[in-house]
């Protein structure tokens, strides 16, 4: 660890002692614990981790894609065609956000024919935030009872 890292930590110790925040344990401790968490964070696994969330939250963060997952919650199942003349989205953009989806296991796409049919993915409620979920929820409740 570079000698830069290892005044931060002793800030950072040196702050954490004295606002109290965690039982006083010893400097070289400290150092190790800090020096097994940098590790951790340049671990493959926690790579991998963080860029399925990535992937997750990048689908999240945007109005077509949330119309199509709650256009999805409502009808259960759908074809491109279908989803791009409701929304009003031509194909290549329809394409490129069910790619997204698809990426983020939010979704599933099977190809019948020249037809995409494309459905939410069995752990979708198991992926999204749970305060998200339960807002489309109440709106989509209604409608997706009237619908199936």
């Amino acid at each position: 660890m570079s000698v830069e890292s290892n005044t931060n930590y002793e800030k950072g110790y040196r702050e954490v002692i004295s606002l109290q925040i965690r039982p006083t344990i010893p400097y070289e401790e400290y150092y190790t614990r800090m020096e097994e968490i940098h590790d951790l964070f340049n671990s493959q696994s926690y790579k991998k981790t963080i860029n399925k969330a990535l992937n997750i939250l990048k689908a999240l963060d945007n109005n077509v894609r949330l119309k199509i997952l709650s256009y999805l919650m409502i009808v259960q199942i759908t074809c491109l065609c279908e989803l791009s003349n409701f929304l009003h989205i031509d194909a290549s953009t329809m394409t490129y956000h069910i790619s997204l989806l698809k990426k983020a296991k939010l979704i599933q796409v099977k190809k019948e024919g020249r037809s995409k049919i494309i459905k939410l993915t069995p752990n979708f409620y198991l992926l999204v935030p749970q305060s998200i979920l339960m807002d489309l929820e109440k709106t989509v409740h209604k409608l997706r009872n009237d619908f199936v």
